[in-house]
């Protein structure tokens, strides 16, 4: 998918951010909605013009648990730059990938934990929103999906 943030409040100042979600089922996520087993749902945050990602898993963790946060990291993009994300699965290993720009992001092993099968035998939609606690100008453009490589 390949978007661009044109504006968006800075989060030391304000409680905002855009997301950008890979879910197994017509869902929207929201923070007051607990989301059923089955996705990776991206906020991404204005770091003083930079982008920030939190990575969030929602699948069966075992143990009850169903979210847990994966990695937070600095994208190579700033706000008003077009990026590109894409969630990939390895054929071999099949472990999960999360790419910015064509480059790993996760490159610890941070989404090892999220199951290989999530999407297995499921259609994978790709949800966009947004929030800003003040009301403040907010703004983004999608410019492609693909399920293409």
């Amino acid at each position: 998918m390949e978007l661009t943030i044109g504006e968006l409040a800075d989060g030391a100042v304000e409680d905002a951010w855009v997301s950008v979600s890979f879910l197994d089922a017509k869902k929207f996520f929201n923070i007051f909605n607990t989301l059923d087993p089955g996705g990776v749902v991206t906020l991404l945050r204005n770091d003083g013009g930079v982008l920030k990602a939190q990575v969030d898993g929602y699948a069966d963790f075992g143990g009850g648990s169903t979210q847990r946060t994966l990695m937070v990291k600095t994208l190579d993009a700033d706000v008003g730059e077009a990026f590109a994300i894409r969630l990939k699965r390895d054929a071999v290993s099949g472990k999960w990938g999360y790419y910015v720009n064509g480059t790993r992001l996760d490159t610890g092993g941070e989404l090892d934990d999220l199951p290989g099968g999530l999407f297995d035998g499921k259609n994978v939609y790709v949800v966009v929103g947004l929030h800003n606690a003040n009301g403040g100008l907010t703004s983004f453009t999608v410019k492609r999906i693909s399920s293409g490589e």
